[in-house]
């Protein structure tokens, strides 16, 4: 009787536990869900609506760095509000799990309202017909090939949203916007459901048997761990203090001229080279940010090392290229972005090899109805997310087809795009480094590129336009941060369904607050006067530079270009097979891949600083030390980081011009 009633007793125990981490769980979704809009405006007011900043630059850019700013802020703000909270009512305060889940959803959000991804989407709607003149004759080469379905074309509703001093909120303005932001919707929606899909068939094997680093997670980790170990830390606060105060004093620079600016920004020394072959350096930033040595300190040594070094030797082999005329004979000399596209596709062929038994298992589990023993620890079953992959890619690439692609361009292009986003998984995941931008190098431009534009049809080529807003660069590719999101859960002990449906709620919330809140500041400021310039840029690029362009240059193939990418690819092998054979070799093919990134030229020299402090504590205290070490660096990140977002916060409630800490 007694153990019928204490086994009673335990099952009650047990519901009530199941149902009170259930309604945490949810809690922390809901929490999650309402600070999604708040931080895609916050994101949003920061990278398109400033026009000031120091220099006049604007910013700051949070999502053109692996570890997003306005994220961190947000969370370091919840952990201490709900630190203060837990002293009231410890019972009802958020526990760590819940603080990770609305961490992912702030990620999440920012990925994908970044200036790499929905930022570039809605200037390019309106730019061909905002700025169709007789003299281009964009109304009779570029119009009709646009469908109406995915573009706007109403005058009065493109003009207003250029010009500023309107409203959204009447239907004459809403009506020309429904139908497009709606097919583009369910497109990114698509986009996002299929990199989900790839990420939860590599998750086990990257996760759980490859035990890659995740760099980007630890500093989140670290807030979010019981006894806030971290916010207790001396060293912390010691660097902490230190960025702070930089950003600090800027900051009132900006605003008091007459109080000195410390140079921490990045500054070209190109004008100081005026004659050859020195000329031929080309854009040489160095600067001192804070944020990036603290954050370049989390990275591996040999990672650092390689980055800032093929960087540096990027410089060398133009000046070499100068001394020898082949920079007058091939402008495009040393061809560095081909190369390091090469390096991409390496490495997502690498990926796939030695993971090729786990994806093996998987595709074989999917086809033949099987379900593996951990499949039902994943985020949705692998018969899902195949038949997902398969059936989404297909959707996309339909309607690359149905706006102008040849079937087999439809299929080629988004191939390539998957393939390599793909690779960037792998190498965030990996070795996280500070960004993997890969500007200008979307399969749009290497098929322009291999091919010709003399093998395209104008129909064709506005298609492949449309590449250009989710191909321009990929520093914030959505992706790397689903597969972080799934990492956190398996480090946070979070349900990974859980976190699959935290990544779901805040994708949609993200899509359908960043294309209202980017309407309404078009026609509250005006795109063309009272927001930031690449706004408008963005459109200039994509019609204007590239389509137009194409349109009216009938090109060959471009074979130099062609060969760069397989050389890529085969230096790539080298330094892969000297890395694993060779136990001093100190070159890394990831850093020789990411070193051709602008953003990995504007922290270089923030590279060198913390390889070099890294170098130094390991051979002096080892890795305890490194531990004890780390903690100062992960102060200068916060410090610049939570600083440098409370500036752009404070140029919004009083109007005025603030300082950017980035950029």
């Amino acid at each position: 009787m007694e153990t019928t009633s204490y086994r009673f007793q335990q099952q009650y125990s047990d519901a009530l536990r199941a149902q009170r981490d259930l309604w945490r769980q949810w809690r922390a979704t809901f929490l999650g869900l309402v600070l999604v809009p708040i931080n895609v405006f916050v994101l949003m007011y920061m990278e398109v609506v400033t026009k000031w900043g120091a220099g006049g630059t604007g910013g700051p850019y949070p999502s053109t760095i692996s570890l997003f700013a306005n994220a961190i802020l947000f969370l370091v703000a919840i952990v201490v509000l709900n630190a203060w909270y837990a002293r009231w009512n410890p019972r009802s305060a958020l526990e760590r799990r819940e603080l990770l889940i609305i961490y992912v959803m702030l990620m999440i959000s920012t990925s994908i309202v970044s200036i790499d991804f929905l930022d570039v989407l809605v200037p390019m709607m309106t730019y061909p017909f905002r700025f169709a003149t007789p003299e281009n004759r964009w109304a009779e080469i570029i119009h009709p090939h646009i469908p109406k379905w995915i573009s706007v074309r109403d005058p009065a509703a493109v003009n207003g949203w250029y010009e500023g001093d309107s409203t959204l909120y009447n239907w004459d303005t809403i009506r020309p916007w429904l139908l497009p932001v709606s097919v583009w919707c369910c497109v990114i929606f698509v986009m996002l459901f299929v990199m989900f899909c790839i990420n939860v068939i590599v998750r086990k094997q990257w996760i759980e048997h490859d035990k890659l680093q995740f760099p980007m997670i630890e500093l989140p980790m670290q807030i979010t761990e019981p006894g806030h170990e971290l916010l207790k830390n001396r060293l912390m606060w010691a660097g902490f203090a230190i960025a702070a105060s930089i950003s600090l004093i800027n900051g009132l620079s900006v605003l008091l001229p007459s109080i000195p600016f410390i140079p921490v920004k990045m500054k070209d020394l190109s004008p100081n080279f005026t004659t050859k072959p020195w000329n031929a350096i080309g854009w040489t930033p160095i600067s001192f940010y804070p944020y990036g040595i603290g954050l370049s300190f989390l990275l591996p040594l040999d990672m650092l090392f390689s980055c800032w070094f093929f960087y540096v030797m990027w410089k060398v082999i133009r000046i070499l290229g100068s001394v020898y005329g082949v920079v007058d004979s091939a402008p495009n000399f040393p061809f560095m972005n081909q190369q390091a596209l090469g390096a991409y596709y390496l490495i997502g062929m690498m990926a796939l090899w030695s993971g090729r038994r786990h994806l093996a298992d998987v595709f074989r589990a999917a086809f033949r109805g099987t379900k593996p023993c951990e499949e039902s620890e994943g985020p949705i079953n692998y018969r899902t997310a195949v038949f997902g992959l398969i059936a989404g890619t297909l959707l996309v690439m339909a309607f690359f087809h149905w706006i102008g692609l040849a079937p087999w361009m439809a299929i080629a292009a988004i191939a390539l795009y998957f393939f390599l986003a793909f690779a960037i998984s792998r190498i965030h995941a990996e070795f996280g480094p500070p960004a993997h931008d890969l500007h200008y190098m979307g399969p749009e431009v290497v098929l322009t590129s291999m091919l010709g534009t003399q093998a395209f049809t104008p129909a064709n080529l506005t298609g492949l336009s449309w590449f250009w807003w989710f191909n321009r660069a990929y520093r914030s590719i959505p992706i790397a941060y689903q597969l972080d999101s799934l990492k956190i859960a398996h480090r946070g002990n979070i349900s990974q369904r859980q976190i699959a449906a935290a990544i779901a709620i805040s994708s949609l919330a993200a899509v359908f607050s960043g294309f209202w809140i980017y309407l309404h500041l078009g026609y509250q400021r005006g795109a063309s006067v009272g927001m930031a310039g690449h706004v408008q840029h963005f459109g200039w690029e994509a019609f204007y530079r590239e389509l137009n362009v194409w349109l009216n240059t009938d090109t060959k193939p471009d074979v130099p270009a062609t060969v760069a990418i397989g050389w890529g690819m085969a230096f790539a092998y080298f330094l892969y097979i000297m890395k694993l054979r060779v136990s001093w070799w100190c070159f890394h093919p990831l850093g020789f891949t990411v070193s051709t990134s602008y953003s990995i030229g504007t922290l270089w020299v923030p590279m060198f600083i913390a390889w070099t402090a890294k170098l130094i504590t390991l051979k002096t205290g080892g890795l305890k030390a490194y531990r004890v070490v780390m903690n100062f660096f992960l102060g200068l990140l916060l410090g610049d980081f939570i600083m440098g977002c409370i500036w752009p916060i404070i140029g919004w409630l009083f109007g005025i011009p603030t300082y950017s800490f980035m950029q």
